[in-house]
C-alpha cells in the first residue's frame, strides 16, 4: 500500500490549479500523474491500494479532484483531503468530509507562507471536530511548529495524528 500521493488531473478547466508558495518545484509538470497514471503504476509494481492526498501545493484546499476520484470507492484508492484550518468553518468542513465516500483521513496543513494557526485555538477545534468524525489527522508542519501544538495533541489522546514528511526535520 503506497501511503502518500498525489493525483493531479490534467483537466485544468475542470479541476484549475491553484498554485501556491508551498509548491516549491512543478513535480505534476514533469510526469502524468493523474489517477490513470497512478493506477497504472500500481498495477505496475503490484501495489494493492493506495492513499491520495490531497497536493494542497497544486490545489490549495479544494478537494475537487481528489474527491471524484474516490467517491465511487472502485478504485484502489482512498482520500485524505485537505481543511483549511486558517479559514473560518474548518471544524464544519471536516464533518463534511467525514461523510464523503472514500474519505479516510484529513490533513491539516501548516507549512504555506502565512499559516499561524497552529499558534491558535484552532488546532483545538480541528482535533475536536477529527475525533467526533473519526477521521485520522494528516498534521503537515515542520518542526519547529510541534512544540506549541503538543499540548492540543495532548488533549486529544484517543486521535490519530501521523506527521506528513515527518514535520519536515
Amino acid at each position: 500500500i503506497d501511503t502518500h500521493v498525489h493525483v493531479v488531473s490534467n483537466d485544468t478547466a475542470r479541476y484549475p490549479r491553484q498554485i501556491n508558495a508551498s509548491a516549491t518545484h512543478r513535480w505534476w509538470a514533469v510526469v502524468a500523474c493523474d489517477t490513470a497514471a497512478l493506477l497504472r503504476a500500481m498495477d505496475a509494481h503490484g501495489v494493492a491500494a493506495a492513499l491520495a492526498v490531497q497536493a494542497v501545493g497544486v490545489y490549495a484546499y479544494d478537494n475537487s479532484y481528489l474527491l471524484d476520484e474516490v467517491a465511487s470507492g472502485s478504485r484502489p484508492v482512498a482520500a485524505v483531503a485537505a481543511v483549511d484550518v486558517e479559514a473560518g468553518g474548518a471544524a464544519e468542513e471536516i464533518m463534511r468530509l467525514s461523510e464523503v465516500a472514500g474519505v479516510v483521513g484529513v490533513r491539516l496543513f501548516a507549512v504555506s507562507p502565512g499559516s499561524s494557526w497552529v499558534h491558535t485555538g484552532k488546532a483545538d477545534e480541528a482535533f475536536d471536530a477529527a475525533t467526533r468524525s473519526g477521521l485520522p489527522v494528516v498534521l503537515t508542519v515542520f518542526e519547529q511548529q510541534l512544540p506549541p501544538l503538543a499540548p492540543s495533541i495532548a488533549r486529544y489522546p484517543t486521535l490519530p495524528i501521523t506527521l506528513d514528511h515527518c514535520a519536515f526535520p
